[in-house]
């Protein structure tokens, strides 16, 4: 007797993760590209590009005894500035004049940060670039020398942008793809660079931009068959199992 049966089949495509490099362009000469531009001493300018969101703050050793205080961010057409606590509104580049500015990038993922555009400099324009993973604790006696130590005590990189001499446009660095969430970037400073001679010729810059790359992972859901498949199939299985029969009579 020939047995009837239904053949149900359910192809699925198996599910794929891809991982993108995604590049991030950051321009900081112009007001419009922020979400917020607050002032004030101790303010926060906010940046997005894509899904990366990218908060600005800016730092200097202007306390008593070299301690870091919190420092005012700002902009102009030719990229971000620093006014600290010792400086007046005509002193506003990112320098290591008297005291040493720096500007805290913290990005809502880990990224490389790879390019800097220095959109205008003069005298020298000498930088440090530091990429850390773990905030070090910062409190009212804080220096760079403590904060240097915390940071140096975990996973970091450092990285040193040298000139001899004003200039502009883009440098490169970090080509091996360093990842954080958290960076320094500022005129150089002898507590996280290589050596203090490179402070002596006193840098101030501008900081026009900042390219980023970070690793992504995409995962590509399951795909049902389409229907002609799956009926190409079920036909095929019924002729084998009608023909199975006709040979066992």
């Amino acid at each position: 007797m020939l047995k009837s049966g239904i053949i149900a089949i359910g192809l699925l495509a198996a599910s794929q993760a891809v991982a993108t490099t995604t590049v991030s362009t950051f321009d900081f000469t112009s007001s419009s590209n922020f979400s917020s531009t607050p002032g004030g001493y101790g303010n926060t300018y906010e940046i997005s590009q894509g899904t990366l969101d990218l908060d600005i703050k800016a730092f200097a050793d202007t306390g008593s005894n070299g301690t870091v205080e919190d420092a005012k961010v700002s902009s102009n057409s030719h990229g971000l500035l620093v006014y600290n606590r010792d400086e007046g509104s005509s002193q506003h580049t990112v320098d290591n004049d008297g005291a040493r500015d720096m500007l805290f990038f913290d990005f809502n993922k880990s990224v490389a940060l790879t390019k800097l555009n220095i959109g205008w400099s003069t005298n020298d324009s000498d930088m440090v670039v530091v990429g850390f993973n773990t905030l070090p604790t910062y409190n009212s006696s804080s220096t760079w020398s403590s904060l240097a130590s915390a940071i140096t005590a975990g996973t970091h990189a450092v990285f040193e942008i040298i000139h001899h001499g004003a200039t502009s446009g883009w440098n490169s660095f970090n080509s091996g793809g360093f990842e954080s969430k958290y960076w320094l970037v500022g005129a150089y400073n002898k507590f996280f660079g290589s050596s203090s001679g490179y402070e002596h010729g006193k840098d101030y810059v501008k900081i026009a931009g900042i390219m980023t790359s970070h690793e992504s992972t995409t995962t590509t859901p399951p795909v049902e068959a389409n229907a002609p498949a799956s009926l190409g199939l079920m036909a095929a299985a019924l002729v084998f199992m009608w023909n199975r029969r006709r040979v066992q009579k």
